[in-house]
């Protein structure tokens, strides 16, 4: 399970939980929530990041934080994160972020 969040998102997210176990987990796009800011200031949203964490069951396998600013600057953008937990690096985290604005959008 992928757990998202962040300030300026209000309360957590996640993906749909795999039903199979891998050491190279995939998520298809129909697996993953629309994440939808509280406010719509570009300005300020540049400024924050989303943390990313990967879960197997209750266990932790690690976190990533994505900053918000490289992903308004195009779209789609592609990332690959380290993924941490415990001081230790134990993956990465790669993907692509796809945003867009709507007009009259206020939060």
């Amino acid at each position: 399970v992928l757990k998202m969040w962040s300030s300026c998102l209000g309360p957590a997210s996640q993906s749909v939980a795999l039903s199979t176990r891998s050491s190279d987990p995939q998520w298809k796009a129909r697996e993953l929530p629309v994440l939808k800011p509280l406010v719509a200031d570009l300005t300020f949203l540049q400024k924050q990041h989303i943390t990313i964490t990967v879960c197997s069951g209750s266990r932790l396998q690690g976190a990533a934080v994505l900053p918000l600013r490289e992903v308004f600057s195009s779209s789609p953008f592609a990332f690959d994160l380290p993924l941490e937990c415990g001081g230790q690096t134990t993956g990465c985290l790669q993907g692509v972020v796809r945003h867009s604005v709507v007009q009259g959008y206020k939060g």
